[in-house]
């Protein structure tokens, strides 16, 4: 062997001994018996009031988040045929292909005579749904000041070959306008559960509100 092939060789051993140290002495650092895995930050969400003009309800969202309406009662899915439809979503919904990018959608809709009886359709519907379908099916009623009660379904889904078990959630609640015609019956569910949207599904939920006073001031209530 060469006096400059040993120099080589011997310069290539030293530095892969130096990357070698380098890498035990981090591992060390950031597995070591007295190290603490970081915290996740979790800053307070930022919320932004808006309402649903006509239909005397207000409610707040991410700000910097994204709201489609499709009010043209375009609603295909059982058993909301015919009903409004609002997206929400953390990235762009499109319209066009029917919300995608969201990640709750809300089913909308009033002009019912009898608004009780098809809010008692509708909640039997994802009751019986939920019960026949999904893994641990829960449902709870949640006392609301505006709404009476405010019904909160949840569960999993069953798993499949292609697909893991998802989380299932579902709220329903219906207007208390004293009008028949006014009351709106409002569904709203989680798509996906994306990096754990639930919690902000919920601040949504928990923000609704009825107000007949001037769009100004029902949006500057919360201002």
């Amino acid at each position: 062997m060469s006096k400059i092939r040993k120099i080589f060789l011997s310069l290539f051993l030293l530095v892969v001994g130096f990357l070698l140290g380098a890498g035990l002495v981090f591992v060390y650092f950031q597995f070591g018996p007295n190290r603490q895995p970081p915290e996740s930050p979790t800053p307070e969400t930022k919320m932004t009031k808006t309402g649903l003009l006509g239909r005397g309800l207000f409610f707040e969202y991410p700000e910097g988040w994204h709201l489609s309406f499709d009010g043209l009662n375009t609603a295909k899915r059982e058993p909301y045929q015919g009903y409004d439809v609002l997206y929400i979503g953390s990235r762009p919904v499109s319209l066009s292909i029917m919300g995608y990018g969201c990640d709750f959608v809300f089913y909308l809709e009033n002009s019912f005579e009898d608004p009780e009886n098809e809010f008692d359709r509708v909640l039997e519907y994802e009751r019986t749904k939920g019960k026949n379908e999904l893994i641990d099916y829960k449902e709870e009623a949640i006392p609301s000041q505006d709404f009476g009660k405010i019904y909160h379904l949840t569960g999993m889904s069953q798993p499949s070959e292609m697909y893991e078990s998802l989380k299932i959630e579902k709220y329903l609640f219906i207007t208390s306008d004293e009008e028949p015609l006014n009351r709106t019956i409002i569904v709203a569910e989680l798509v996906f559960d994306r990096d754990d949207k639930s919690p902000v599904l919920g601040e949504i939920i928990a923000s609704f509100e009825e107000c007949d006073e001037t769009v100004e001031e029902c949006l500057g209530e919360s201002q």
